[in-house]
């Protein structure tokens, strides 16, 4: 059986709820195909899927044994290692390599995801020319040391030139971490005014209320967020954790499969299936 076939047959049994099935399946892909990363990268995100740890880890240290030379791969491989939730593997792939924008964004990805803000900011710093993303992780490295000056003026800077979903978040984000709940309230008020249907702005206002606890009306923008936009990633988590929050822990699977497919080792699916474990 070729590789695609294989891959089809394991996603029926997991469509299935045929989960047993799936580490034999997955580990003899990965036992066939142990000199492409991205196929094994695959395989671990796939056990991860069926909430097989083990079975996901053991996959990874069979990456780890034979990483490839080339800088540019092993960037990738860092990638795939720390949307799958192995920030201490990333970090070790990222060792030793040279300096460029690319590497050290993602250093600075995975020190934060570590939970040392410190470094991550520090790499942020060493970045030549930040991107938007950048910009975000930098802001929210800044609000988890207390620097919420500093957070402030980054996401007004960031709001003047990216006026998106993630801009208009993070902005929201950084008035609640400093306390300013009313101007976090009048924010997301003034945006949802200008167009109630705009999925960006359900979504932020889903958001909103998932930050303050309010999970039946966070489930309802997100709702509507995805009703406008089905593609919208980041209603679609909100709606997953107001599931997780009602006890519907099978339709919260459904949309982190949804993101998923969408946007393949996205950090909101591991999020997600996380939250349905605990």
């Amino acid at each position: 059986m070729d590789k695609d076939s294989a891959f089809k047959e394991v996603q029926n049994n997991i469509a299935k709820g045929n989960t047993a099935a799936v580490r034999p399946q997955v580990m003899k892909i990965a036992s066939d195909h142990s000199d492409d990363a991205v196929t094994l990268l695959t395989c671990a995100s796939l056990l991860k899927t069926v909430d097989d740890d083990e079975g996901s880890e053991s996959v990874i240290k069979m990456l780890m044994d034979d990483l490839p030379p080339e800088e540019s791969a092993r960037l990738e491989i860092a990638k795939g290692l720390n949307g799958l939730g192995y920030s201490g593997y990333a970090s070790d792939v990222l060792k030793d390599l040279a300096v460029s924008d690319d590497i050290q964004r993602m250093r600075m990805t995975v020190a934060y995801d570590l939970g040392d803000h410190e470094l991550s900011v520090h790499e942020y710093d060493l970045i030549q020319e930040p991107a938007p993303d950048d910009d975000i992780a930098a802001i929210d490295a800044l609000c988890a040391l207390g620097r919420f000056k500093e957070a402030d003026e980054k996401s007004i800077g960031l709001l003047s030139r990216e006026k998106n979903y993630q801009s208009q978040r993070e902005r929201c984000s950084v008035l609640l971490r400093s306390g300013r709940q009313k101007d976090a309230e009048k924010f997301v008020k003034d945006i949802l005014k200008n167009d109630k249907r705009s999925a960006d702005a359900n979504a932020l206002a889903a958001y909103f209320m998932w930050m303050n606890n309010k999970i039946s009306a966070a489930g309802g923008y997100a709702t509507k967020a995805v009703k406008a936009d089905p593609t919208h990633i980041g209603a679609m988590e909100i709606l997953a954790l107001c599931l997780i929050e009602k006890g519907k822990i099978n339709e919260a699977k459904i949309v982190a499969g949804a993101i998923n497919e969408q946007a393949p080792g996205h950090k909101a699916v591991i999020r997600i299936l996380s939250m349905c474990r605990q």
